[in-house]
């Protein structure tokens, strides 16, 4: 019987489309271009108040305009736009949750990919880029990031074929990654140059792929045996599709394959609003929203205590 991985997953949600993995994300992109749609309106989350003492760390341009412009790209289950062209997931959640907190209107607005959504904040048309962004040391010389999660590399398969049951299940086999992505690669690396070698087996072949969409393709096609993708998309992709599975890396070795932190992204001028977006992702931790939140939406990252970045964690 081919297994996953050993942690459980609560999965709940639906699938939308998939999109690339790169270098500067834990997460999606698609596409270089810019585009705004609507939000799906979100109910009220339980539990989730207005904070006078917080609200008030807002900036003065954002406590008079009553608006807080977040920018996100496609990146299922964090952000999905439907067929309609309509804001749902993780996503807008969060903002509603943000909104009442901070008892202004969280406006989102969908650009194709990361390197757009980091240009968009770069020029201070937006006030948050969503994400979550993998942090590096050259980004944070420009923008401040707010870490919310760490999240893993997994494997998406097949089911039917190789027993997977661990790391050197994979060795020998053709895995998709996402062009440019250095956690996709450094991954590989981690494959050939100890679990492959170290067990006397094949090294894998990583073939480059330029969105998460096209990775998943060559598996269901036989051209690929794994996908090298998060977990959070992993885990949302098979439980809609029951033919699949996937391979948690840090299951197989922690100190491997160790989670990547990752967070949103603001200007580095903007402190004001950095402490604000700080302070509320801190409250929606505290009282447990958040982990509501991410359990809806089947994600399945490991969150940690929000706070401000001060250098770039080492990609594992």
């Amino acid at each position: 019987m081919t297994t996953a991985s050993p942690h459980g997953r609560l999965i709940v949600g639906f699938l939308a489309a998939f999109t690339a993995l790169t270098a500067s994300a834990c997460s999606s992109a698609t596409a270089p271009g810019d585009s705004s749609t609507n939000a799906t309106p979100a109910k009220p989350i339980k539990g989730v108040e207005f904070d006078r003492k917080i609200a008030d760390m807002m900036p003065k341009s954002i406590k008079g305009s009553k608006v807080l412009k977040m920018v996100v790209f496609q990146n299922t289950p964090y952000t999905i736009i439907d067929d309609k062209g309509n804001i749902q997931g993780l996503s807008t959640d969060l903002a509603a949750a943000v909104g009442t907190v901070l008892g202004v209107k969280v406006q989102q607005t969908q650009v194709a990919g990361v390197a757009d959504a980091k240009v968009a904040v770069q020029s201070g048309r937006y006030d948050i880029g969503f994400g979550p962004f993998l942090p590096s040391a050259e980004s944070l010389k420009t923008m401040n990031i707010v870490e919310t999660l760490a999240t893993s590399k997994s494997l998406l398969y097949k089911k039917g074929g190789t027993k997977v049951d661990g790391l050197t299940d994979f060795c020998g086999k053709t895995l998709t990654i996402a062009s440019g992505s250095v956690p996709a690669q450094t991954a590989i690396d981690n494959f050939n140059h100890k679990v492959c070698p170290e067990a006397g087996l094949k090294p894998v072949v990583a073939k480059g792929m330029p969105e998460q969409s096209s990775q998943i393709v060559a598996v269901q096609s036989g051209r690929a045996f794994g996908a090298n993708i998060t977990d959070s998309a992993a885990a949302y992709y098979a439980q809609s599709h029951p033919d699949f599975s996937y391979y948690v890396l840090k299951d197989g070795d922690p100190q491997l394959f160790p989670p990547s932190v990752c967070g949103n992204i603001i200007l580095k001028r903007n402190d004001e609003l950095t402490k604000t977006w700080a302070a509320v992702m801190a409250k929606l931790y505290d009282s447990g929203a958040s982990e509501r939140l991410f359990k809806k939406w089947g994600a399945a990252p490991e969150l940690i205590k929000p706070k401000v970045m001060t250098e770039a964690p080492s990609v594992g």
